[in-house]
């Protein structure tokens, strides 16, 4: 039997709340904005596999323990138990790996790099993990058949040596790719082998042709150049180089290279060259263009023979990782509420069902990326609200979603509202026409079946009698309705109101078009119109006037409650 190694299980830990578990595909992805806790994931995952906490002392004393849990993404991470000793030497090859050190004790030569370790006075050296050594005279081989076996350690209760068996036996399975760990990697590495006190993983990829063959019709595709190793220029260091030509000494090194090139490499040869059966990678697409990040993120649900964990905040990495292995994949939102995190599993598929609409061609999957989003009705409508929310100052401002015509608000409301995006809605006068653009948007933000059942029943009223009046709905509609019906005017303005306290705002002058009243006046023309209010609010000798405007105090309550 093999030692297969692989995260079974993860409990993600909610104050104030039931934790959320999942068990975990081939592919996990986070996803979530700044600060949520994306790359801590990863870490705290390199944590536990490594036994970092125990190996480095004990960081958090008993005291501190209730804190800890706090901050921490996970309350469990689920590994595997070894069934023997001989199947996991044999899996992960530990019999070219293992040695024994100057002083008598045994080593496991394979490493974890994890960035940079910079003390006060400025200088610096490579933080690496390096494994334990088990007890000096002891055979190796015995050592961990004792780690694995079920043993007291004196409270009555048989256990293994959990803590013991994977700070020796963890940097064989975890390979760390951040975005500094990236850029250092194209440094290169000294020349070892495994005999050597610490293997490195350019050392082991060195002699395999037709890895930096594949590499290089990747990166010849994505940078018009290929990437060869070289043992012999820097004496005994392990270096790449990159050619778009016949190999020469004049070949730039891949370390004087741009950092997306140098990343993208970096990347690469972690998915199809590491051995190691846990891959964590860190805003894989960092550096990169959009097309780049998609297709190496197709690349890592190609080729990777590892388990991934990728923390990222890029369309982009989902799309192509969808796109190659959507049922090999488990989507994580982040956010934060309050301060405090929360965790939805998002369903590939919901995001497959956008593509093949005309969601398609919006933004609304970078929603997953944001603190909250905002629905209008056309991406012209979403230029101008980013435009006040840019012009008037307005912080932490939701990403604004033009979801391509009112007929897609209750597919972009079911999509964030299963993806747990707090979001809002700003739409037109005549969404009230039609129940199917706004019902079951209601329903998505949290309105109850009463809420719809009132809703439905007032607007078919007012939509009627405003007909009956002969009330133009683009344009003027408040101001026609007082000239005209006070009573129904009260009846529209309490709809209004009722729409507006779940999260759904309606222009009650009509389009997008009025909402800025006599500063920029309506015009059937709406590309006349946007282009002059665009003019208007880039204009900071407008900002006094454009902050009373009634779409401004829209804008600013829809922030605040999505805050």
């Amino acid at each position: 039997m093999s030692y297969e190694f692989k995260i079974n299980a993860l409990k993600f830990h909610v104050v104030d709340g039931e934790d959320v578990s999942i068990v975990p595909k081939k592919i996990v992805v986070f996803v979530g904005p700044n600060n949520a806790g994306k790359s801590t994931a990863l870490k705290e995952i390199r944590r536990a596999v490594l036994n970092e906490d125990d190996y480095y002392g004990s960081v958090y004393s008993n005291s501190d323990t209730e804190m800890r849990l706090s901050n921490c993404v996970f309350s469990s991470i689920d590994l595997p138990t070894p069934k023997s000793a001989e199947e996991v030497i044999s899996s992960l090859g530990l019999d070219s790996k293992v040695h024994r050190s100057a002083d008598g004790s045994w080593r496991n030569s394979d490493c974890c790099d994890f960035g940079l370790e910079i003390n006060p006075m400025g200088s610096y050296h490579r933080n690496t993990f390096r494994p334990r050594q088990p007890t000096q005279g002891i055979d190796w081989k015995s050592s961990l058949r004792a780690m694995i076996e079920p043993r007291d350690y004196g409270d009555g209760v048989a256990k293994w040596d959990k803590g013991g068996f994977y700070s020796f036996v963890g940097p064989s399975l975890v390979n760390y790719m951040g975005t500094e760990e990236r850029l250092l990697f194209s440094i290169g590495a000294q020349y070892r082998g495994y005999l050597d006190s610490d293997s490195n993983f350019l050392s082991t990829t060195v002699l395999n042709a037709d890895l930096y063959e594949s590499l290089s019709k990747e990166t010849s595709a994505q940078f018009g150049k290929g990437v060869y190793p070289d043992i012999e220029s820097r004496g005994g260091i392990v270096s790449l180089r990159s050619s778009c030509r016949a190999r020469s000494k004049a070949d730039p090194f891949l370390k004087d290279e741009g950092d997306g090139f140098r990343s993208f490499v970096a990347t690469y040869l972690a998915l199809a060259g590491g051995s190691r059966p846990l891959l964590l990678l860190d805003e894989p697409e960092a550096f990169l263009h959009p097309p780049q990040a998609r297709r190496l993120a197709q690349i890592i649900g190609e080729v990777s023979g590892s388990q991934v964990f990728v923390a990222t905040h890029s369309e982009e990495v989902l799309k192509g990782l969808i796109t190659v292995c959507p049922d090999e994949l488990t989507i994580v939102k982040i956010g934060l509420l309050d301060g405090k995190r929360y965790y939805s599993i998002v369903d590939p598929l919901s995001i497959v069902g956008l593509f093949s609409s005309s969601l398609h061609f919006s933004n609304i999957v970078d929603a997953l990326f944001s603190k909250g989003a905002l629905l209008v009705e056309g991406k012209d409508d979403a230029v101008l609200v980013d435009a006040l929310f840019d012009t008037l100052g307005l912080t932490d401002a939701p990403i604004c979603i033009g979801v391509m015509g009112k007929t897609n608000f209750p597919m972009a409301a079911e999509f964030l509202q299963s993806a747990g995006v707090p979001f809002a809605v700003l739409a037109d006068f005549d969404v009230l026409k039609d129940k199917s653009h706004y019902s079951k948007v209601i329903k998505c933000l949290g309105g109850s079946d009463d809420d719809v059942r009132t809703i439905v029943q007032t607007s078919n009223v007012v939509i009627g009698k405003m007909r009956d009046l002969g009330i133009d709905f683009k344009k003027n509609i408040s101001f026609s309705l007082k000239q005209r019906d006070s009573d129904l005017a009260s009846q529209v303005n309490a709809l209004l109101t009722q729409l507006s306290d779940l999260g759904f705002w309606v222009l009650p002058d009509g389009e997008l078009e009025s909402c800025l009243g006599n500063l920029v006046p309506y015009s059937a023309n709406k590309d006349a119109w946007l282009n002059a209010a665009l003019s208007f609010v880039a204009d900071e000798g407008n900002r006094i006037a454009l902050r009373e405007a009634e779409i401004s105090l829209y804008v600013s309550r829809i922030i605040e409650r999505l805050k």
